[in-house]
């Protein structure tokens, strides 16, 4: 095909669909047969064959044997059939990360009524703007999900989705994520996950309640503030809080500064699961018993924490939950998407606090003071 026949025909689909989305051709509205509307349009019925096609996968017009061409109304969402996921190729072997465990939820939810297709978001993101959103239009997709959070909106394959006239749904996202990008969202609300892991410690006894956090904690701005609740729960003790990286290592140093102390902690709270999962083995070779010398509490949910040494028990976000609301918002986005007078809906996915062996012994040190 010729540059100047590509040309013709994306053009020719441009103008197309401004005139569907303005409002020209209206929704339910047969369009000429192919052999006068070309007339009309002043183009080759080849190049306007393939401009509707690209409509038709585009899910903005249908086809109906012996009646016709039909714009199809904009917010007919029981067409959902393909499901872009956006996926940093870093976090797909990096099992800490909420999408790995996301993702199997909406493959479930979609089950035979739409498949999935994963791209790298850095495909996509390297791609100047008006590249990328002409590549997300001729994929023939009716909806996004994107994982991630804290958005500037001005990210490269934000402003392309922007651009892109099909629902986008973040998972995983942040508190004012979608006033930023005008997206729908799934998200946890992470302060008070952590503080429910605070609080149940306390239920269980415990007042000297360390954490081991990356210098950066999910949910706050700063650790200021997640120091200023321990305070109001009275259960802060500044030489308790070590920050620590996601490696055996750093969680090792932290966690022995801990243990050496003169009065040692009863309860750590950690980061995520994942540190959790290496405390509870530096716990184990350095003769510490879980839980009955000191209890491990994890956030987040990773599903294989049920299966830790011990039990871990952890501030479960219900990730495949939320990613088959993900898949839900996606089938019902006529409810939401492009809709006067309506908002992207913002769903705070609840949490649960659950118990396991890591954190089952009681302490009752508080009834004596």
């Amino acid at each position: 095909m010729s540059n100047e026949i590509q040309f013709k025909q994306e053009a020719l689909y441009e103008k197309l669909e401004a005139d569907i989305l303005s409002g020209k051709y209206k929704e339910g509205m047969q369009l000429p047969k192919e052999v006068d509307f070309s007339k009309t349009l002043g183009v080759a019925r080849g190049t306007l064959r393939n401009a509707l096609n690209a409509l038709e996968n585009k899910g903005m017009i249908v086809r109906l044997r012996s009646r016709g061409t039909f714009v199809k109304p904009r917010y007919a969402k029981s067409t959902i059939r393909k499901i872009l996921i956006l996926l940093d190729m870093n976090q797909r072997n990096d099992i800490s990360w909420p999408s790995n465990y996301i993702i199997p939820g909406i493959e479930s939810a979609a089950k035979n009524e739409a498949r999935t297709e994963t791209y790298p978001l850095q495909f996509i993101n390297e791609m100047d703007l008006d590249s990328g959103v002409k590549f997300l239009n001729n994929a023939a997709i009716d909806g996004t999900v994107i994982f991630g959070g804290c958005y500037s909106g001005n990210e490269n394959y934000i402003r392309m989705l922007q651009k892109f006239s099909r629902p986008v749904v973040m998972a995983g996202s942040c508190a004012g994520d979608t006033a930023v990008t005008g997206f729908a969202s799934v998200r946890t609300e992470l302060c008070g996950a952590r503080q429910a892991g605070i609080k149940y410690l306390k239920s269980k006894g415990h007042q000297r309640i360390a954490t081991i956090t990356y210098p950066v904690m999910q949910g706050y701005d700063n650790l200021d503030l997640y120091c200023e609740f321990l305070k109001s729960e009275g259960v802060y003790h500044p030489e308790f809080i070590k920050t620590a990286n996601p490696d055996y290592e750093s969680i090792k140093t932290g966690f022995l500064s801990l243990m050496s102390m003169e009065h040692t902690p009863t309860a750590i709270m950690c980061y995520s699961d994942f540190y959790a999962m290496h405390l509870l083995k530096i716990a184990r070779e350095n003769g510490i018993d879980v839980p009955e010398n000191l209890a491990v509490m994890g956030y987040c949910g990773f599903p294989g924490s049920a299966y830790f040494d011990p039990p871990l028990s952890t501030v479960d976000f219900h990730y495949f939950k939320m990613g088959e609301t993900v898949m839900e918002m996606l089938k019902k986005s006529d409810e939401w998407f492009n809709v006067e007078h309506v908002s992207p809906p913002d769903i705070i996915y609840p949490y649960e606090v659950i118990e396991r062996t890591s954190t089952k012994t009681l302490r009752i040190e508080g009834a004596f003071v």
